[in-house]
């Protein structure tokens, strides 16, 4: 047997079946249509692989970022190439005119710029904001060669200049240049004064008036010296040092620390390159992913989540966030870090989670990482098995990197081609088996299978590609849905916007799963899904709670009825169905009758002991749109839609 260990790190060397998913989120998150900000979270127990997903969307979205957060390669801290004090000079000029040298960031082959943040790194609340900003600059100075890293660092400088201390040190110095002439001068102008008054009190009877006379002379003469003090003080050179006057944050000073790295923030965003996106010039996006939020203590967490509250409010309007995590572990820190404002809730306040309702409200767009299918468990025992054979694991290793990446484009260039699938196959299998001398050992078996397994892979990735560019350029989708839901969001334009990101992003997931051959929603239910998602939360949260997303994917695996397909189905029923409850808790359909609203919530309350506080239980327009749901035919119903990866 291998005395060999398998890593239990993050891998972009997808073995789990995720890159169809990660292609789907790409999809989404390239879409000019997609506008900022938004905050995606990769939901999924411990160990399940969230780490490796966001990896996987990192470097189809910022290849160039994919390679400097990861390690892989860091720009050198000497290079030869350097900003000259001249060229400082010719910027300071062009500032001056308001016509900055353009500065461009290295995207390499993406679109935008990312950032990689490990909340659980830092200790203190302070240290969490100070990471966050530090990351995001390096982030950004990363990309630029060495001259446009140091014209856009003196640019972030000059942002932080305070224009009232310097325009009080000028003052200041003018002042001290006025005392100094009268210093110098003060005896002799002095002298002169008392002997032009006794002069002039000759020459006046009035002594009152020769005093006043001598007065405006001596003021006449001090505002010259004022002026004097001045030209001498604007004529000399400028020595003053600027970095006496620029509000750099003191990142280890707590009073108004949050304000400074905000403030800061708000510098770093206004000096990004200006791209095209949907036909408008734009502020560049930035991708921030947050990774391991659920490794780290109850404090921050909460504190991560302010961060987010900031950039989803419209502080930082060009930032996507894409948050890893486990739910019920972040519920329960969010939980502990405001249990002293639970403790003073109302009773009813209570009975829907603070935890859960946190991430309702930042958290526009959840996606929960479905288990693994059963053909995915067996490629990834297979994978382990034969990693016990040393030429084997061989060729594993050259199947990954850069080796892997060559073989995917001559996938797709035999693809192209019509080439028959076994000579794609073949060929393919040359890059992983280099120097494999016989041809009927386990390396080569295993070099068959992972030759095999990548042109899949390659097959369903062209499938998403295909459908998402056409879903980019049909418009007649989006604007049904919009039609169809203006009187259920009552015509309020951010839920209609927000509306349609959502829907965008559940089609690209649903394409996913349609290339995996794994079940899906109808369009139809998708669409129903979204509206009551969006307009009746509070609904999903009750659905949600009553058992884990995961949970739910998990049973219909198995076949076993989801309790949230249960539920929806008692909520449809009801909704058309007159039913009356005897002692034994047994249902009787009155056939003749329909329900209203107060039967559908009566039945509700008898069949899950829903409290009379319950406010949704009494809305005319979810009873409306239950109601038609289930009239309607059965590709509609949300029941029936359930444990397809959605809900």
């Amino acid at each position: 047997m291998s005395t060999h260990t398998t890593s239990d790190l993050w891998t972009v060397d997808d073995k789990l079946g995720y890159a169809e998913y990660a292609r789907a989120i790409y999809h989404f998150l390239n879409d000019p249509r997609t506008e900022p900000p938004l905050t995606i979270s990769i939901q999924a127990p411990w160990g399940d692989g969230k780490t490796s997903l966001m990896r996987m969307v990192q470097e189809q979205l910022d290849p160039k970022g994919y390679e400097l957060w990861s390690g892989a390669k860091r720009p050198s801290l000497t290079d030869t190439l350097k900003a000259t004090t001249r060229s400082v000079i010719d910027e300071l000029g062009n500032l001056a005119n308001q016509t900055p040298t353009p500065i461009q960031l290295d995207l390499g082959s993406g679109r935008c710029a990312s950032i990689w943040f490990n909340a659980w790194r830092y200790q203190s609340s302070d240290q969490i904001w100070a990471g966050l900003a530090e990351a995001i600059i390096r982030g950004i100075t990363d990309r630029l060669d060495p001259v446009d890293r140091e014209l856009f660092l003196l640019r972030l400088h000059l942002s932080r200049v305070n224009p009232d201390l310097i325009r009080a040190k000028v003052y200041n110095a003018v002042f001290q240049k006025f005392l100094d002439i009268l210093r110098r001068f003060g005896l002799w102008v002095l002298g002169g004064l008392v002997a032009l008054a006794a002069l002039l009190e000759g020459r006046f009877e009035n002594g009152l008036a020769a005093g006043g006379i001598s007065v405006a002379i001596g003021a006449v003469g001090a505002a010259l010296a004022y002026l004097k003090a001045q030209s001498e003080t604007e004529s000399e050179p400028a020595k003053i040092n600027l970095s006496d006057y620029v509000e750099v944050p003191d990142y280890s000073e707590k009073l108004g620390f949050i304000h400074h790295v905000t403030e800061d923030l708000r510098r770093v965003f206004e000096l990004l390159p200006e791209v095209e996106r949907g036909g408008d010039p734009r502020r560049m996006p930035l991708v921030i992913f947050i990774d391991d939020l659920d490794r780290c203590a109850p404090h921050k967490v909460a504190e991560v989540f302010e961060a987010i509250n900031l950039f989803v409010a419209g502080e930082f309007p060009n930032c996507f966030i894409v948050i890893g995590m486990d739910t019920e572990v972040v519920a329960a820190a969010l939980e502990e870090a405001h249990k002293n404002v639970i403790e003073r809730l109302p009773r009813y306040a209570r009975r829907v989670p603070v935890g859960w309702r946190f991430m309702d409200k930042f958290v526009q767009l959840p996606f929960v990482i479905p288990p693994l299918d059963e053909q995915a468990v067996n490629d990834y025992a297979d994978f382990l098995a034969a990693a016990e054979d040393r030429g084997a694991r061989e060729v594993q290793a050259r199947a990954t990197g850069d080796t892997a990446r060559d073989a995917e484009v001559r996938i797709q260039q035999l693809l192209d081609q019509n080439k028959d699938e076994s000579e794609i196959v073949a060929e393919t299998l040359s890059f992983f088996v280099a120097g494999q001398p016989e041809p009927h050992t386990k390396a080569m078996f295993e070099g068959e299978r992972l030759a095999k397994r990548q042109l899949e892979s390659v097959k369903r990735q062209r499938y998403i590609d295909e459908r998402a560019r056409a879903f980019q350029s049909d418009s007649d989708k989006v604007q049904s849905l919009l039609v169809e839901a203006r009187e259920d969001f009552s015509n309020n334009p951010r839920e209609l916007k927000r509306l349609v990101n959502v829907y965008r992003f559940y089609y690209n997931l649903r394409l996913a799963r349609q290339a995996r051959n794994e079940g899906v929603p109808t369009e139809l239910q998708l669409q129903n899904w979204l509206k009551l998602s969006l307009a009746w939360p509070e609904v999903v949260r009750w659905l949600r709670r009553s058992y884990s997303e995961w949970e739910s994917a998990r049973d219909s695996k198995r076949g076993v009825y989801t309790a949230i397909g249960y539920r929806l189905g008692k909520l449809e029923f009801f909704a058309k169905s007159l039913v009356k409850f005897d002692d034994n808790g047994d249902v009787t359909v009155l056939a003749d009758e329909e329900p209203k609203i107060g039967d559908w919530a009566a039945a509700l309350r008898a069949e899950f002991g829903l409290p009379d506080d319950v406010m949704w239980l009494e809305d005319d327009r979810l009873f409306a749109f239950l109601n038609d749901m289930a009239k309607g035919d059965e590709d509609g119903r949300l029941s029936t839609g359930s444990g397809r990866g959605f809900w």
